[in-house]
């Protein structure tokens, strides 16, 4: 990671103790954490009936004696629905708080990322090996639904991050001339 965004940012924390002004604490507390808005935290809400359905849904799969899918098909399956009950969690957890820290989101999407597309990846080999070609395009749909999740989740972030570029970058020129402000009065 690029150290000069890291100094900067211990910089402001530093600054925020001795800043007077309550309007710097609260724009740096805004900086470390996003409050969630009442159509966020519904589609939190959304996103858990969601990741519930599919972890039944990928379980019952896996584990249905009736289903002729292979021991990786059924592996993936399992682990798609322990997935699924953890981004459950997670997102339980944070539609709670009403807070969504802002630490290292980039390195979280870049996770996110890469685990979609390998889960894609794998899925869609597995989708085009069935001999049911209904359940093979059923498998290929809901992981084009994940792939777009993850897109939009990527974008989020990216702009999310460059907003928050842009606003130290303005608390940064606030506080140099409030330093100004304080050398020419003395």
């Amino acid at each position: 990671m690029n150290k000069t965004p890291q100094n900067f940012r211990e910089r402001l924390l530093k600054a925020e103790k001795s800043m007077p002004s309550e309007k710097y604490r609260k724009e740096l507390a805004g900086l470390r954490e996003r409050r969630l808005s009442r159509a966020q935290r519904l589609t939190m809400a959304v996103l858990i009936v969601f990741c519930l359905a599919a972890a039944f849904r990928m379980g019952a799969a896996a584990l249905s004696p009736a289903s002729n899918l292979p021991t990786l098909a059924r592996t993936g399956l399992g682990l798609g629905a322990l997935i699924s009950l953890i981004w459950m969690a997670l997102l339980g957890v944070t539609a709670k708080r009403g807070v969504m820290p802002r630490k290292d989101p980039v390195a979280l999407t870049r996770i996110l990322v890469m685990a979609v597309l390998i889960g894609v990846g794998i899925t869609t080999f597995l989708a085009l090996g069935m001999p049911d070609r209904a359940r093979g395009s059923e498998v290929l749909i809901v992981e084009a639904v994940f792939l777009l999740i993850a897109i939009g989740g990527f974008l989020q972030n990216l702009i999310e991050q460059t907003e928050l570029r842009t606003r130290e970058k303005l608390i940064e020129m606030e506080i140099q001339m409030q330093e100004l402000v304080e050398r020419v009065s003395k």
